[in-house]
């Protein structure tokens, strides 16, 4: 529950904060349900939300550790499924998914705001919902192959594998002393990141072994 206090940090992991905010939406879920139920009623949910968010930012200093600040991007995922046909309309032509996917990723981690204070924080937030949800539906477009090909359809395949051990690997690279193996620079993030999902391959490899044997001597056993 100490994603809904004011101060949640939890120092007992590096990302203990993060099972708050996990646990903080599973038991929002249902009211999720009802509040999003409808599209006026998302639309209302989703101003609602906005303010939230800047109020724990402002008020409390939540930052990201606290379920509240995130609701905002739960509410829009919602409202995005909710408008699916119409928006496979519009973006039906792949080059236009392309486009639309670009602008979004700029949007959030290149375009910078000109203000600062509150403002900004609130700005902020607005720039991010509406970056990721062009992300989004950037990849909605009617033609699935550019999104559907081996590599996505290996990544999927172990995207819980992903999940589950990707921080634990970074942890075991930081551990070692890898991540500023050439300074505060791009090398080192492209070398750690690729060490990460070599590791998390390796992982997932390792764990289907074990699931299938397990999985023969339970059948074997029964």
């Amino acid at each position: 529950m100490f994603g809904f206090y004011t101060y949640s940090g939890m120092s007992v992991i590096g990302v203990g904060w993060t099972l708050g905010v996990i646990f903080g939406f599973y038991i929002l879920f249902p009211f999720f349900v009802y509040l999003i139920w409808k599209k006026k009623r998302a639309w209302m949910t989703l101003l609602t939300t906005m303010v939230i968010s800047y109020v724990s930012e402002v008020h409390f200093a939540a930052g990201g550790s606290l379920c509240f600040p995130w609701l905002c991007y739960f509410v829009a995922g919602g409202l995005i499924y909710m408008y699916r046909a119409e928006i496979e309309k519009i973006v039906k032509n792949t080059w236009v998914g392309i486009i639309v996917t670009i602008l979004g990723f700029v949007l959030v981690f290149i375009v910078k705001l000109p203000v600062e204070g509150n403002p900004a924080i609130f700005l902020d937030t607005v720039k991010k919902l509406i970056g990721f949800s062009m992300m989004l539906i950037g990849v909605m477009c009617a033609d699935v192959k550019l999104w559907c090909n081996p590599i996505t359809k290996f990544i999927s395949g172990i995207s819980l594998e992903i999940y589950l051990a990707h921080m634990m690997v970074f942890r075991v690279i930081e551990k070692v002393g890898v991540t500023r193996i050439a300074g505060e620079s791009v090398l080192s993030y492209v070398i750690v990141y690729g060490l990460t999902i070599g590791g998390v391959i390796l992982f997932a490899a390792l764990y289907k072994v074990i699931e299938t044997k397990i999985r023969k001597r339970l059948c074997i056993a029964s």
